[in-house]
């Protein structure tokens, strides 16, 4: 019975969202304005009725509502993005104490890479091809390579899987963070099929390049460009945390090393 229950539940939500995804395709994405976060909202019961709004059962949530689509994904993604911006996602939204932590460090320095399209903000300067983010504020840097400096903490949600040469990008990471400095990486994991390399279309962007698991997981034969993110990582990295965390995606907490 309770396996019933679920399954129509589940069904009910994929098709709330299949509803709501033609709805976009025809009458076009409803353009909000974008609200920067703050870290008394990100505390605040507020946020935590905003991520938690739609769920079938109080608090409970699975690892993969992106490739269930459920109510709640939608509703984060596609109604609430504008007030969430990066901390929309689940796993963001778990880590958020320890990103916080390390990006409100006084005189911390940081990047938020590829996060033009839904900042971190907090003050992270964004480094993006987009000349302008969604806060509408000017993108200074297209690469990491022109920052002035080294920086402190450099966060990077759901954009990696976008870059075909990804030692190169870890080489360029290492010289953009000051020894000791941190990098979290928010990706993308196979667990949810429309994001798989040869199945993810993006006209805005480019299509994913990458699809991502981690060391020692099981996972369907014949995956294209499939790569265990964190062995990649750990080759330039100190590793720290590495795991899957809500939404279908990876959360890694890694150093860089001291010469």
């Amino acid at each position: 019975m309770e396996n019933r229950i679920f399954l129509f539940l589940r069904g009910t939500s994929f098709l709330i969202g299949m509803i709501q995804k033609i709805k976009r395709k025809i009458f076009g994405e409803k353009k909000l304005r974008f609200v920067p976060v703050t870290a008394a909202f990100l505390n605040s019961e507020a946020y935590e009725e905003m991520m938690t709004r739609h769920l079938p059962y109080p608090g409970v949530y699975d690892l993969h509502e992106a490739q269930n689509y459920t109510r709640n994904f939608t509703y984060r993604h596609h109604e609430a993005n504008h007030l969430l911006g990066a901390f929309r996602w689940r796993g963001i939204y778990k880590h958020r104490h320890l990103i916080l932590d390390l990006v409100l460090r006084e005189g911390a320095q940081v990047v938020d890479l590829g996060g033009a399209a839904g900042p971190l903000g907090l003050g992270a300067q964004v480094v993006d091809f987009l000349p302008v983010d969604a806060l509408g504020h000017q993108v200074r840097f297209r690469y990491l390579n022109e920052l002035p400096e080294p920086v402190d903490v450099l966060f990077s949600s759901h954009t990696l899987e976008h870059i075909p040469e990804l030692h190169n990008i870890m080489r360029e990471i290492q010289k953009a963070l000051v020894p000791g400095g941190h990098l979290m990486l928010h990706l993308p994991a196979f667990h949810c099929e429309r994001w798989r390399v040869g199945t993810h279309q993006n006209k805005l962007y480019n299509d994913h390049q990458h699809t991502f698991g981690l060391k020692g997981t099981d996972h369907p034969e014949g995956l294209i460009n499939y790569l265990d993110i964190d062995e990649l990582v750990g080759q330039y990295f100190d590793l720290e945390m590495a795991e899957y965390c809500g939404d279908d995606s990876i959360f890694i907490l890694a150093k860089n090393r001291t010469p």
